[in-house]
Protein backbone atom coordinates (compact mmCIF):
# COMPACT_ATOMS: atom_id res chain seq x y z
CA UNK A 1 0.00 0.00 0.00
CA UNK A 2 2.93 2.58 1.03
CA UNK A 3 4.68 1.57 -2.12
CA UNK A 4 1.82 2.13 -4.46
CA UNK A 5 1.25 5.62 -2.71
CA UNK A 6 4.87 6.72 -3.09
CA UNK A 7 4.85 5.71 -6.53
CA UNK A 8 1.31 7.84 -7.36
CA UNK A 9 3.38 10.78 -5.77
CA UNK A 10 6.23 10.46 -7.69
CA UNK A 11 4.89 9.81 -11.40
CA UNK A 12 5.21 11.82 -14.12
CA UNK A 13 2.32 14.31 -14.38
CA UNK A 14 0.91 12.38 -17.65
CA UNK A 15 -2.87 12.06 -17.30
CA UNK A 16 -3.77 10.77 -20.95
CA UNK A 17 -4.20 11.49 -24.80
CA UNK A 18 -6.78 12.64 -26.88
CA UNK A 19 -6.37 10.77 -30.43
CA UNK A 20 -7.92 11.57 -33.67
CA UNK A 21 -6.06 13.93 -36.04
CA UNK A 22 -4.80 12.37 -38.60
CA UNK A 23 -1.79 15.19 -38.92
CA UNK A 24 0.06 17.16 -36.78
CA UNK A 25 -1.47 19.45 -34.28
CA UNK A 26 -0.44 23.01 -35.25
CA UNK A 27 -2.80 25.31 -32.84
CA UNK A 28 -4.74 24.93 -29.43
CA UNK A 29 -7.62 27.56 -28.08
CA UNK A 30 -9.26 26.77 -24.37
CA UNK A 31 -12.70 27.55 -23.80
CA UNK A 32 -12.63 30.63 -21.11
CA UNK A 33 -15.61 29.75 -19.20
CA UNK A 34 -15.72 26.02 -19.35
CA UNK A 35 -11.96 24.27 -18.58
CA UNK A 36 -12.92 20.94 -19.51
CA UNK A 37 -13.54 21.79 -23.55
CA UNK A 38 -10.70 22.78 -25.97
CA UNK A 39 -10.23 22.96 -29.71
CA UNK A 40 -7.31 21.57 -31.48
CA UNK A 41 -6.18 23.09 -35.05
CA UNK A 42 -3.94 20.40 -37.27
CA UNK A 43 -2.05 21.12 -40.57
CA UNK A 44 -4.57 19.61 -42.75
CA UNK A 45 -7.36 22.09 -41.98
CA UNK A 46 -9.43 20.18 -39.47
CA UNK A 47 -10.72 21.20 -35.97
CA UNK A 48 -11.60 19.30 -33.33
CA UNK A 49 -13.63 20.32 -29.84
CA UNK A 50 -12.64 18.46 -27.24
CA UNK A 51 -14.42 16.90 -23.71
CA UNK A 52 -11.25 16.93 -21.36
CA UNK A 53 -13.23 15.54 -18.48
CA UNK A 54 -14.41 12.46 -21.26
CA UNK A 55 -11.18 12.46 -22.98
CA UNK A 56 -13.96 12.45 -25.85
CA UNK A 57 -13.96 14.30 -29.75
CA UNK A 58 -17.16 16.46 -29.37
CA UNK A 59 -17.45 17.40 -32.90
CA UNK A 60 -14.93 17.78 -36.56
CA UNK A 61 -14.71 20.80 -38.47
CA UNK A 62 -12.95 20.58 -41.85
CA UNK A 63 -12.51 24.60 -41.61
CA UNK A 64 -9.75 25.07 -44.04
CA UNK A 65 -7.81 23.71 -47.77
CA UNK A 66 -4.60 24.19 -45.81
CA UNK A 67 -3.16 24.43 -42.13
CA UNK A 68 -4.81 26.26 -39.32
CA UNK A 69 -2.70 29.06 -38.52
CA UNK A 70 -5.06 30.95 -35.52
CA UNK A 71 -7.29 29.54 -33.46
CA UNK A 72 -9.56 32.04 -30.71
CA UNK A 73 -12.72 32.06 -28.69
CA UNK A 74 -14.86 34.84 -28.23
CA UNK A 75 -14.46 36.41 -24.09
CA UNK A 76 -18.11 35.13 -23.66
CA UNK A 77 -16.90 31.75 -25.32
CA UNK A 78 -20.18 31.79 -27.64
CA UNK A 79 -18.33 31.73 -30.50
CA UNK A 80 -14.85 31.03 -31.80
CA UNK A 81 -12.77 32.18 -34.93
CA UNK A 82 -10.05 30.29 -37.12
CA UNK A 83 -7.57 31.25 -39.94
CA UNK A 84 -5.70 29.05 -41.92
CA UNK A 85 -3.25 29.58 -44.84
CA UNK A 86 -6.00 29.76 -47.76
CA UNK A 87 -6.14 33.25 -46.37
CA UNK A 88 -9.68 32.45 -44.42
CA UNK A 89 -10.87 33.22 -41.33
CA UNK A 90 -14.62 31.32 -40.52
CA UNK A 91 -16.41 32.74 -37.49
CA UNK A 92 -18.73 29.53 -35.80
CA UNK A 93 -21.07 29.47 -33.06
CA UNK A 94 -19.92 27.24 -30.01
CA UNK A 95 -23.03 25.54 -29.02
CA UNK A 96 -24.37 25.35 -32.86
CA UNK A 97 -21.39 23.64 -33.67
CA UNK A 98 -22.16 20.52 -30.43
CA UNK A 99 -25.26 20.78 -32.14
CA UNK A 100 -25.07 20.19 -35.46
CA UNK A 101 -21.77 17.74 -35.20
CA UNK A 102 -21.51 16.51 -38.82
CA UNK A 103 -21.12 18.93 -41.85
CA UNK A 104 -20.91 22.23 -40.09
CA UNK A 105 -20.86 25.33 -41.67
CA UNK A 106 -18.77 28.69 -40.10
CA UNK A 107 -21.60 31.44 -39.46
CA UNK A 108 -20.04 33.86 -41.20
CA UNK A 109 -16.61 33.62 -43.41
CA UNK A 110 -13.67 36.62 -43.82
CA UNK A 111 -11.20 36.93 -46.93
CA UNK A 112 -7.85 38.35 -46.02
CA UNK A 113 -6.26 40.40 -48.68
CA UNK A 114 -2.64 38.47 -46.66
CA UNK A 115 -1.55 35.32 -45.63
CA UNK A 116 -2.61 35.16 -41.74
CA UNK A 117 -0.02 34.23 -39.30
CA UNK A 118 -1.72 34.00 -35.95
CA UNK A 119 -5.85 35.10 -34.72
CA UNK A 120 -6.88 37.19 -31.24
CA UNK A 121 -9.77 38.24 -29.89
CA UNK A 122 -10.70 41.41 -27.99
CA UNK A 123 -11.07 41.71 -24.38
CA UNK A 124 -13.41 44.69 -24.81
CA UNK A 125 -15.41 44.26 -27.77
CA UNK A 126 -17.53 41.12 -28.32
CA UNK A 127 -17.05 41.14 -32.33
CA UNK A 128 -13.88 42.62 -32.42
CA UNK A 129 -10.61 40.57 -33.42
CA UNK A 130 -7.50 41.17 -34.92
CA UNK A 131 -5.26 38.55 -37.16
CA UNK A 132 -1.57 39.06 -37.91
CA UNK A 133 0.06 38.68 -41.43
CA UNK A 134 2.01 40.94 -43.64
CA UNK A 135 -0.02 43.45 -41.75
CA UNK A 136 -2.01 43.60 -38.70
CA UNK A 137 -5.58 43.94 -39.45
CA UNK A 138 -8.28 44.62 -37.30
CA UNK A 139 -12.38 42.96 -37.89
CA UNK A 140 -15.44 43.47 -37.13
CA UNK A 141 -18.21 40.40 -37.16
CA UNK A 142 -20.52 42.30 -39.50
CA UNK A 143 -17.72 43.90 -42.04
CA UNK A 144 -16.33 41.76 -44.84
CA UNK A 145 -13.21 44.28 -44.55
CA UNK A 146 -11.44 44.79 -41.87
CA UNK A 147 -11.74 48.04 -40.33
CA UNK A 148 -8.17 48.88 -39.48
CA UNK A 149 -4.89 48.10 -40.55
CA UNK A 150 -1.33 48.56 -39.14
CA UNK A 151 1.95 48.33 -40.31
CA UNK A 152 5.65 49.13 -39.63
CA UNK A 153 7.86 48.03 -42.02
CA UNK A 154 8.03 44.49 -40.66
CA UNK A 155 8.16 42.21 -43.22
CA UNK A 156 5.47 39.83 -41.59
CA UNK A 157 3.65 39.50 -38.07
CA UNK A 158 4.10 36.17 -36.20
CA UNK A 159 1.89 37.27 -33.26
CA UNK A 160 -0.58 39.40 -32.39
CA UNK A 161 -2.21 39.43 -28.51
CA UNK A 162 -4.71 42.14 -27.27
CA UNK A 163 -4.48 43.91 -24.00
CA UNK A 164 -6.81 41.97 -21.17
CA UNK A 165 -7.15 45.06 -18.91
CA UNK A 166 -6.59 48.15 -22.02
CA UNK A 167 -8.28 46.14 -24.63
CA UNK A 168 -7.70 49.08 -27.31
CA UNK A 169 -3.74 47.97 -27.19
CA UNK A 170 -2.15 45.11 -29.12
CA UNK A 171 1.48 43.97 -28.90
CA UNK A 172 2.55 41.86 -31.39
CA UNK A 173 5.67 40.16 -32.66
CA UNK A 174 7.51 40.59 -36.10
CA UNK A 175 9.66 38.10 -38.30
CA UNK A 176 12.32 41.48 -38.24
CA UNK A 177 12.82 40.82 -34.40
CA UNK A 178 10.78 43.46 -33.58
CA UNK A 179 8.35 44.06 -30.70
CA UNK A 180 5.12 46.31 -31.35
CA UNK A 181 2.48 47.81 -29.69
CA UNK A 182 -0.57 49.22 -31.01
CA UNK A 183 -3.35 51.18 -30.03
CA UNK A 184 -7.14 50.80 -31.86
CA UNK A 185 -7.92 54.97 -30.69
CA UNK A 186 -4.85 55.96 -33.27
CA UNK A 187 -4.11 55.10 -36.73
CA UNK A 188 -0.02 54.82 -36.09
CA UNK A 189 1.62 51.65 -34.03
CA UNK A 190 2.53 53.52 -30.46
CA UNK A 191 5.82 52.14 -29.94
CA UNK A 192 8.81 49.70 -31.42
CA UNK A 193 11.63 47.64 -30.26
CA UNK A 194 13.90 45.41 -32.16
CA UNK A 195 15.71 42.16 -29.95
CA UNK A 196 18.45 40.39 -30.79
CA UNK A 197 16.43 37.43 -32.09
CA UNK A 198 13.41 36.88 -33.26
CA UNK A 199 10.05 36.26 -30.81
CA UNK A 200 8.09 33.00 -31.77
CA UNK A 201 5.43 33.55 -29.27
CA UNK A 202 3.79 36.06 -26.67
CA UNK A 203 1.32 36.44 -23.77
CA UNK A 204 0.10 39.37 -21.53
CA UNK A 205 0.29 38.60 -17.66
CA UNK A 206 -3.56 38.54 -16.90
CA UNK A 207 -2.76 39.67 -13.11
CA UNK A 208 -0.13 42.82 -13.77
CA UNK A 209 -1.63 43.58 -17.51
CA UNK A 210 1.05 46.08 -17.98
CA UNK A 211 3.30 42.94 -18.41
CA UNK A 212 3.84 40.63 -20.83
CA UNK A 213 6.58 38.27 -22.44
CA UNK A 214 8.03 37.02 -25.52
CA UNK A 215 9.84 33.86 -26.47
CA UNK A 216 12.48 34.20 -28.28
CA UNK A 217 14.59 32.11 -30.80
CA UNK A 218 17.62 32.17 -28.32
CA UNK A 219 15.67 30.24 -25.94
CA UNK A 220 14.83 32.85 -23.52
CA UNK A 221 11.93 34.64 -22.43
CA UNK A 222 12.06 37.90 -21.79
CA UNK A 223 9.80 39.84 -19.84
CA UNK A 224 8.38 43.86 -20.37
CA UNK A 225 6.45 46.33 -18.74
CA UNK A 226 4.48 48.31 -21.79
CA UNK A 227 5.57 51.66 -20.55
CA UNK A 228 9.14 51.33 -20.63
CA UNK A 229 9.63 49.01 -23.72
CA UNK A 230 13.27 49.41 -24.31
CA UNK A 231 14.14 48.24 -20.51
CA UNK A 232 14.24 43.87 -20.10
CA UNK A 233 11.89 43.36 -16.65
CA UNK A 234 13.15 39.86 -16.24
CA UNK A 235 14.80 37.06 -18.43
CA UNK A 236 13.90 33.96 -17.86
CA UNK A 237 16.08 30.88 -18.95
CA UNK A 238 16.27 26.64 -18.93
CA UNK A 239 15.58 26.04 -22.76
CA UNK A 240 18.30 25.20 -25.21
CA UNK A 241 15.99 25.42 -28.11
CA UNK A 242 13.30 27.92 -29.83
CA UNK A 243 10.44 28.87 -27.85
CA UNK A 244 7.18 28.86 -29.23
CA UNK A 245 4.29 28.90 -26.53
CA UNK A 246 3.69 30.55 -23.20
CA UNK A 247 1.11 30.70 -21.45
CA UNK A 248 -0.24 32.43 -18.03
CA UNK A 249 -2.41 30.83 -15.18
CA UNK A 250 -5.11 33.11 -15.00
CA UNK A 251 -4.93 33.90 -11.06
CA UNK A 252 -1.30 32.80 -10.08
CA UNK A 253 1.86 34.60 -10.41
CA UNK A 254 2.87 31.62 -12.85
CA UNK A 255 3.87 30.57 -16.21
CA UNK A 256 4.94 28.28 -18.33
CA UNK A 257 6.64 27.62 -21.19
CA UNK A 258 7.25 25.23 -24.01
CA UNK A 259 9.87 25.26 -26.90
CA UNK A 260 11.40 22.94 -29.48
CA UNK A 261 13.06 20.67 -27.39
CA UNK A 262 9.63 19.12 -26.33
CA UNK A 263 10.32 20.33 -22.62
CA UNK A 264 7.74 22.36 -20.38
CA UNK A 265 9.23 24.65 -18.19
CA UNK A 266 7.26 26.30 -15.17
CA UNK A 267 8.49 29.61 -13.51
CA UNK A 268 7.00 32.18 -10.99
CA UNK A 269 7.29 35.66 -12.21
CA UNK A 270 9.23 37.32 -9.99
CA UNK A 271 12.08 34.91 -10.20
CA UNK A 272 14.86 35.79 -13.14
CA UNK A 273 17.70 33.99 -14.12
Amino acid sequence: MVATKIDKIFAKPFLGSLQGHSDSIAVFAKNPNHITNILSGSFDGEIKAWDLSHRKNIFSINAHEHMIKGLCFARNAGFFLSSGDDKHINLYEFSHCVNQNKNILPMNSFLSKTVLNNIDHSYGNEEVFATAGQIVQIWNYQRSLPTQTFEWGADSILKVRFNPSETNLIAATGIDRSVVLYDLRGNTPLKKIVLQNKSNCLAWNPMEPINFTVGNDDANCYSFDMRKLEIVKNIHKDHIKSMFLIKFFERKLFYFHFCLEWILIMHQLEESL
